[in-house]
C-alpha cells in the first residue's frame, strides 16, 4: 500500500513556529549567561545554582494560569499578545539592570516579569500552532508540526548559545541581555503580522464552570468517605460518567450538583466527566516528569560551572576561544539532527523490524535511563577535575554527557508534547499543556531544594552522582506505572 504524501503545514504555523523561534533566542539567550550573571553580582554558587533553579520554576509554573485563562477567558491568541507584552518589558528591564550596573534586586523583579510573559504564553504557543491543523492530516500531521515546532525551539537556541556569549565577553552582560529583547519584540510584531490568517478556537467557560461545579460535588463525596480509588481512576475501569454521576451523587452530597438556576449544562458536564477521567489516567506520568526536569535544567547551572574549572584554550583550532557556557551551543545543535532522525526510525520501524513503533512511554522511558546515564557520566568527569589543577582537563570531555542529555531530551520532551496534546480534553489543551510544563517548574524547584540542601555538605561530583541516581529510580517507577498504558486508546489495561 503506497505511502499518502504528508499535508504541507499552513503558512500560519510556520509563522507561528518563526516566532517560537525568536522568542526562545530571547529566553536562552539570557539564561546562556544567567548564572555567570549571578556570579557578577556577588552570588555564590550554590547560590547562584539555586536562584537559577527557582527563576526557572516560576516561569514553567505560569503557564498554569496561562493556560486556564486562554481556556476559560481570552482565548490563545490574546493570552499570548497579553503576556508577551509583560515579556518584552521584563527582558528591557533586565538589559537596563546590566546597563545601569543594578544588583540582585532590580534584577530578580525583571527576573520574575520575564518569568511571568515567557511562562504566560509557554502553553499557548504550541496549542495554537496545532490548532492550525484542526483534523486535517490526523496523528501524522500533528507529529509533523510538534516535531518542526521543536526544531524551532532549538534553532533559536542554537543561535543564543552562540550570540549571547560572544556578546558579554565582547561588550559585557548589557549587551548580551539586550539582543534577547530586541529579538523578543521583533518575534512578537512578527507574530502580530499574521493575525488575520489564524485559526481560533473560543474559550471554553461552561466547560470550566462544569467543572468547577463537578469538583465541588466530588469534594463532598470524598468528605462523605465515598471517593472512588485513584488507582481505579488511573486504570480507566471507572467509566467516566461515574465520576459523578448528576443524581445519586449529588444527592449523597446533599445538594443537587445540576439541574438547578445556573447550573452548567448536561454537555458540559459530559465533558467533563470525560475529561477528569483523562485527567485521572495522565496525572501518573505527569508526577513522574519532574525528576527528568531537574537533571535536564542544569545544563545552564552546574554544568556551566563544571566547565569554568576544565581547560578552555587551545582545545580548538584556529585559536577559537571557549566560554564556560559556549558548549550549551551543542544542545539545540545536537537536536536539530536527532529530531529528524529519530522521526525517521520510528517511521521506518515497522518496514525495518516487523512491529509497531515503540509507544511514546517506552521512550520516554528509554530518555530518563539516558538523563541518568549523562550525570553518571558527569560526575565521572567532575571526580577527575577535583583530583587535579583546575584546567587540566579539556572541556571538550563535556561533549559525551551533552550528547546523552540531548538524546534524552529527544525522547522525553518530544514525546511528551505530542502524548500530552493529543490526550487532553478539547476543551483544556492549553490547561494539559500548561500542567506538562508545571512539571518543570516542580522539577527546577527539587533541584534548587537539593543544592541550597546538600551543596554546602557534598562535593559537585556527589551531587551530580545523587541526580543521577534519583534519575534512575524515578525511571524504574515511571515503568512501572506506564507498563500498561495502552498506547491507541490512552487507557490502562493488563
Amino acid at each position: 500500500e503506497a505511502e499518502e504524501a504528508p499535508m504541507p503545514l499552513p503558512g500560519s504555523v510556520w509563522r507561528i513556529l518563526g516566532t517560537e523561534l525568536g522568542e526562545r533566542f530571547s529566553y536562552y539567550g539570557l539564561r546562556a549567561v544567567l548564572t555567570l550573571y549571578f556570579l557578577s553580582l556577588g552570588l555564590s554558587e550554590g547560590g547562584a545554582v539555586a536562584l537559577f533553579s527557582y527563576t526557572s520554576a516560576l516561569a514553567y509554573f505560569m503557564p498554569l494560569l496561562g493556560g486556564i485563562l486562554a481556556d476559560v477567558l481570552w482565548g490563545r491568541y490574546r493570552t499570548i499578545l497579553i503576556f508577551s507584552a509583560v515579556y518584552v518589558v521584563g527582558s528591557t528591564a533586565l538589559a537596563l539592570n546590566a546597563v545601569a550596573g543594578g544588583g540582585v534586586e532590580g534584577a530578580m523583579a525583571a527576573l520574575v516579569l520575564i518569568s511571568i510573559g515567557t511562562g504566560g504564553i509557554k502553553p499557548c504557543v504550541s496549542a495554537f500552532g496545532a490548532d492550525q491543523l484542526g483534523e486535517a492530516g490526523g496523528d501524522a500531521a500533528r507529529e509533523r508540526y510538534f516535531s518542526s515546532f521543536y526544531v524551532a525551539i532549538n534553532v533559536g537556541s542554537m543561535f543564543a548559545f552562540v550570540v549571547t556569549p560572544f556578546l558579554r565577553v565582547k561588550f559585557g552582560f548589557s549587551a548580551a541581555f539586550g539582543a534577547a529583547a530586541v529579538v523578543l519584540g521583533a518575534a512578537l510584531v512578527f507574530f502580530v503580522g499574521g493575525r488575520g490568517s489564524y485559526r481560533h478556537m473560543p474559550p471554553s467557560a461552561p466547560f470550566y464552570r462544569a467543572l468547577g461545579s463537578r469538583l465541588a460535588v466530588r469534594l463532598r463525596l470524598m468528605a462523605l468517605g465515598r471517593g472512588r480509588s485513584y488507582k481505579q481512576l488511573a486504570e480507566g475501569s471507572v467509566k467516566p460518567t461515574a465520576l459523578g454521576q448528576p443524581d445519586a451523587d449529588a444527592e449523597a452530597a446533599g445538594g443537587a450538583a445540576e439541574g438547578g438556576a445556573g447550573s452548567p449544562s448536561k454537555e458540559a458536564s459530559v465533558a467533563v466527566d470525560e475529561a477528569l477521567a483523562a485527567l485521572g489516567r495522565l496525572l501518573p506520568v505527569l508526577m513522574l516528569m519532574p525528576c527528568f526536569w531537574a537533571l535536564f535544567d542544569q545544563q545552564g547551572s552546574s554544568w556551566v560551572l563544571q566547565a569554568k574549572a576544565l581547560q578552555m584554550s587551545g582545545v580548538l583550532p584556529f585559536g577559537i576561544e571557549l566560554s564556560p557556557e559556549t558548549l550549551l551551543v551543542l544542545n539545540p545543535i545536537f537536536v536539530t539532527v536527532l529530531v529528524p532522525l529519530t522521526r525517521g526510525i520510528f517511521e521506518r520501524w515497522r518496514r525495518w523490524f516487523g512491529t509497531a513503533p515503540p509507544a511514546s512511554t517506552a521512550r520516554m522511558f528509554v530518555g530518563m535511563l539516558l538523563a541518568s546515564l549523562a550525570f553518571l557520566c558527569s560526575s565521572a568527569l567532575q571526580s577527575v577535575v577535583e583530583a587535579g589543577p583546575v584546567g587540566s582537563v579539556s572541556v571538550l570531555w563535556q561533549v559525551p554527557q551533552i550528547f546523552l542529555i540531548t538524546l534524552a531530551e529527544v525522547l522525553v520532551s518530544v514525546e511528551s508534547l505530542n502524548f500530552f496534546y493529543s490526550r487532553a480534553p478539547a476543551e483544556a489543551k492549553a490547561a494539559v499543556s500548561a500542567l506538562s510544563l508545571l512539571t518543570v517548574s516542580f522539577g527546577d524547584i527539587l533541584c534548587g531544594f537539593l543544592y541550597q540542601a546538600l551543596s554546602s555538605r557534598l562535593s559537585l561530583t556527589m551531587m551530580l552522582l545523587t541526580f543521577s541516581a534519583l534519575m534512575a529510580g524515578n525511571a524504574a517507577v515511571f515503568f512501572r506505572v506506564t507498563r500498561p498504558w495502552d498506547e491507541r486508546s490512552g487507557a490502562s489495561s493488563r
